[in-house]
């Protein structure tokens, strides 16, 4: 009988377990995406779109870093864990509160139109989400398979929600608010699960406490948010620059992209608290670890991506019958993409085991400066192509970078 090590036990399992979590959530758009379009139109849904992203950057606003840095500490810590628990939520529910008042003035200043004051405002119930959901915790103490029954629950549930809610163009409002609805829930399931089966208890409030959590993250923070800014910041600078309608065609492009590197970033949330915990006394195991398992990765994201290249105007049908043609384009371009990332998922997985916090949020706000200074007359000469090349060489650059960056410091 076969023996397999503990470790490729571990990422094995894990990678099934996340792989039909992540099925799910990548049939989720599938299924809701189509109806959505039909029903509200390309416009309204480019409103929502847009609304979605700027509420998914407010989310890592809350989130605040700790997704990185308490599945470090947890995975590293044998005792007080409920202590960790207790003061990341804490100081996620104090950035919440201060953040929805800024959120609310500033959406009720920003927008005349009643429709964009009232999908923006619904759209808080995503950051929202931020403060139950416990997926770092469960990471953090290596509980894979609960951690992907519970994020699976919550994108059923956004799915029912949808075709619940959404029935005229005048549900708009009800787009964002479905995705919150399906993952607040999922925050109060893994909230239940950490109670029931792991003791974790909400300990006493300590200030002092979780300012220093917040203190310890805040490297992380800034991080998350400028790489989210560099990758997502394309949709509402393209709608700004060109109209809603084009922010929405690349609002597909952008989801049938992400699904293409889903498997990257399910590699990096499971190996992240493993690597982390290794590293701690054996770096040479912990380099070996992933030298083994992510060319099973890379066999996946190639597998995947060759099927969607050959049927790119499928897949684009499953999500709108308009813009076709312009978006098989756009796809074409965005393989070069994919390829970039291949080299710097487990480089930046590297750097976030190793706690190299300060390199990383150096690294992202390089990339949003260059994108920024070279996407805006991109977008204005080349249209929502120009938005495709802007993405391209932000990957270039990060992935250039990293290689760099570990044949100085870590060969």
């Amino acid at each position: 009988m076969i023996k397999i090590p503990k470790d490729l036990r571990y990422f094995f399992f894990g990678s099934i377990y996340s792989g039909l979590s992540s099925l799910i959530g990548l049939f989720a758009p599938l299924i809701v995406l189509p109806h959505i379009i039909n029903t509200i139109g390309l416009t309204y849904y480019g409103i929502s779109a847009v609304a979605f992203t700027v509420s998914i950057f407010l989310s890592l606003v809350v989130d605040f870093g700790f997704n990185i840095s308490c599945v470090n500490k947890l995975s590293k810590t044998k005792e007080n864990k409920s202590a960790i628990i207790s003061n990341v939520i804490y100081a996620k529910a104090l950035i919440f509160l201060l953040l929805i008042v800024l959120a609310i003035i500033s959406y009720l200043i920003l927008f005349d139109s009643k429709i964009e004051q009232r999908v923006y405002l619904t759209s808080l119930i995503i950051p929202l989400t931020s403060v139950f959901n416990m997926s770092w915790a469960l990471q953090g103490l290596q509980r894979i398979k609960a951690w992907s029954i519970i994020q699976s629950i919550g994108f059923l549930i956004y799915v029912v929600a949808t075709f619940l809610l959404i029935n005229s163009p005048d549900d708009v409002l009800f787009v964002n608010l479905a995705y919150g609805i399906g993952f607040l829930f999922s925050g109060f399931f893994s909230i239940i699960y950490l109670t029931t089966r792991h003791k974790v208890f909400l300990s006493r409030f300590k200030i002092r406490a979780v300012l220093e959590e917040i203190r310890d993250s805040y490297h992380f923070f800034l991080s998350n948010v400028l790489s989210y800014a560099t990758l997502f910041f394309l949709g509402p600078l393209t709608g700004a620059i060109i109209s809603y309608e084009a922010a929405g065609i690349y609002s597909i492009l952008e989801k049938i992209y992400q699904l293409m590197r889903k498997p990257l970033s399910i590699y990096q949330t499971l190996m992240l608290p493993k690597i982390s915990e290794i590293l701690d006394f054996d770096r040479f195991r912990a380099l070996s670890l992933i030298r083994q398992t992510y060319p099973f990765v890379v066999l996946l994201i190639l597998i995947q991506s060759a099927v969607i290249f050959f049927y790119k105007e499928e897949v684009i049908t499953l999500f709108t019958l308009e813009n076709v043609e312009l978006l098989s384009r756009l796809l074409s371009i965005s393989f070069a993409g994919i390829i970039m990332t291949l080299i710097n998922s487990p480089l930046a997985l590297l750097l976030m085991a190793l706690d190299k916090k300060r390199t990383l949020m150096i690294l992202s706000a390089c990339g949003l400066v260059l994108g920024a200074v070279l996407g805006a007359p991109a977008i204005k000469i080349y249209g929502v192509t120009g938005t495709v090349y802007t993405l391209l060489l932000i990957e270039f650059f990060i992935a250039t970078t990293l290689v760099f960056i570990k044949k100085r410091r870590y060969t």
